[in-house]
């Protein structure tokens, strides 16, 4: 079911079956509504390395909301997000 895109996904939906997903599978479902809002709610379950290849609301509040999570090698290859020269600069120490 974590997979299953043609469900109703909501927060509520993802609280009420919480301990019942398989989160690895959850943090690739293209279909869920992703916020930050969400991604906070769900941080500890979520499977960081998965949410990287997701459909994630990119932006530089998103990166740096969870920088210490991300797995800097793997999000520098990201094509899903617009890289510029201020970003680079700003996270150039990962």
């Amino acid at each position: 079911m974590s997979c299953n895109e043609a469900l109703p996904w909501s927060i509520a939906l993802i609280e009420r079956f919480e301990t019942r997903w398989d989160w690895e599978r959850l943090s690739l479902n293209q279909a869920l509504p992703w916020s930050i809002a969400l991604i906070e709610r769900f941080e500890t379950q979520a499977d960081w390395e998965r949410l990287l290849e997701s459909s994630l609301p990119w932006s530089i509040a998103l990166i740096e909301r969870f920088e210490t999570r991300w797995d800097w090698w793997t999000l520098s290859g990201n094509k899903a997000y617009s890289w510029s020269i201020a970003l680079i600069e700003r996270f150039e120490d990962r």
